[in-house]
């Protein structure tokens, strides 16, 4: 689905204009896995000047050698970010309100993702045509690794058949 944010900025009237007040998180802390996605979100509060409008940047701060996060997006107040490999990293979150900047930080402990699983077969069948019988329909069904999402190959093989049968 298509998601939204929604921000209200308010001018507060005369005076300074103040860096706008961050914080970054992680929506489930469950999640925190090499190659799985998960969500980080923002909170920014701002005193509406100097033109009323926020501008956001997620960025890579530390990761582990040889590890990367990608973000889908790093300039939204929410992000989908996904970790290459198991470890610590150390991610920004810059938030301008086009003078002044508020940043928050986030130490991420990324554990192994979980192993991959075969596929499920969820259908196989097969049914015989009716006016030629040597021939029959076959269909079947399965469920990629949660995980992964790979890709599936289906390949049917013959394991036994009649005395004759072709």
């Amino acid at each position: 689905g298509k998601e939204t944010a929604s921000v209200s900025i308010a001018f507060k009237g005369e005076g300074e204009n103040e860096a706008p007040v961050v914080k970054a998180k992680v929506a489930a802390t469950d999640k925190l896995q090499a190659l799985t996605p998960f969500r980080l979100e923002s909170i920014a509060y701002d005193d509406g000047a100097p033109n009323g409008t926020l501008s956001y940047k997620w960025e890579t701060l530390s990761a582990p050698e040889g590890g990367e996060i990608t973000f889908d997006s790093d300039k939204k107040p929410y992000t989908e970010a996904n970790c290459s490999r198991v470890g610590r990293y150390k991610v920004r979150l810059s938030v301008s309100d086009g003078e002044l900047t508020g940043i928050s930080t986030l130490d991420l402990t990324i554990k192994a993702a979980d192993g991959k699983t075969a596929p499920v077969i969820s259908e196989a069948s097969a049914v015989q045509d009716g006016v030629n019988t040597s021939v029959a329909q076959l269909t079947g069904k399965a469920e990629a690794d949660q995980t992964y999402h790979n890709e599936l190959k289906y390949e049917w093989k013959i394991i036994g058949q009649p005395e004759g049968g072709n």
